[in-house]
């Protein structure tokens, strides 16, 4: 894909600034389909994410506007990627409780141990 500067022009403009909807929707028209994907590739960065939260928003509302099929498709996927982080954290939770939980036995057959001598 050969990005012009006119190209990398619009494309900064539509992620920094905020234009009328008539305009934005001018500008989205105008860049090059394969676009499209790159805007999927950059919502999927957890990192992009993190650092430009006001960007990651617009490239929302853009990649509504390219495709809305991939959009749906994008968010659910994000909704199973949060579905997986939400059990994994729950998971992890209760891998410290039974870790707590066995230090506590231990340290009581410990005492117990100590006590009968």
């Amino acid at each position: 894909m050969e990005w012009t500067d006119e190209v990398k022009t619009k494309f900064l403009i539509l992620l920094t600034k905020k234009k009328p909807e008539n305009l934005r929707s001018q500008i989205v028209n105008q860049l090059p389909q394969e676009f499209n994907e790159l805007v999927y590739y950059i919502l999927m960065d957890e990192c992009f994410e993190m650092s430009y939260p006001h960007i990651r928003e617009r490239l929302l509302t853009l990649a509504e506007k390219f495709d809305t099929d991939n959009y749906s498709v994008y968010l659910k996927s994000t909704e199973v990627c949060s579905s997986f982080s939400a059990a994994c954290q729950v998971l992890t939770i209760n891998e410290n409780l039974y870790q707590v939980k066995r230090r506590i036995v231990l340290i009581r057959n410990k005492f117990l141990f100590v006590r009968s001598l």
